[in-house]
């Protein structure tokens, strides 16, 4: 449940701080409002979606190969629409057409290399941070294989684009 007591506690610390916590909303908000994102991941919060497209979503988890490859089901919102694309060519790649092949190639590219839009982790950051990871758990043998497991996937990855 909740602790009315930890709640108490942190309200009086956003009281006692109250210039300071509204500065740093402040700078949050007019940075990333600087940000336009041309991603249909990051503009998932750009708005609410139709009613009708909101009726599409159990009809694609449920939906085979066959009937998300149609163009069947097709949403008015272009950022679901291009999420839909996504999950076909991550699921069902097989469906994707020479073009959407293509097109799905040069999305991982881009997304790989570091030169895409969103604000991501490059490979280079992917590195450090993995490096960092594995010094911090010299001593624990699951986590360490799990961090050469990531090198490993993204080294078989970087190798299929």
């Amino acid at each position: 449940g909740l602790d009315k007591n930890l709640c108490e506690k942190h309200w009086k610390l956003l009281l006692q701080n109250r210039d300071s916590v509204i500065s740093k909303v402040i700078e949050v908000e007019e940075r990333d409002s600087d940000r336009v994102s041309e991603d249909a991941e990051t503009r998932l919060y750009d708005g609410f979606f139709t009613k009708a497209d909101e009726g599409l979503f159990s009809r694609v988890r449920s939906a085979n190969e066959q009937m998300l490859s149609s163009g069947v089901l097709h949403f008015s919102d272009d950022r679901l629409q291009e999420l839909l694309f996504r999950y076909r060519a991550r699921n069902f790649p097989a469906s994707l057409s020479e073009d959407e092949r293509r097109d799905w190639q040069n999305y991982r590219r881009k997304r790989l290399s570091g030169n895409h839009a969103v604000d991501l982790m490059t490979p280079e950051e992917y590195d450090s941070r993995i490096e960092s990871l594995m010094t911090e758990s010299k001593t624990d043998a699951t986590r360490q294989g799990i961090l050469r497991a990531l090198q490993e996937w993204k080294a078989q990855l970087l190798q299929t684009v």
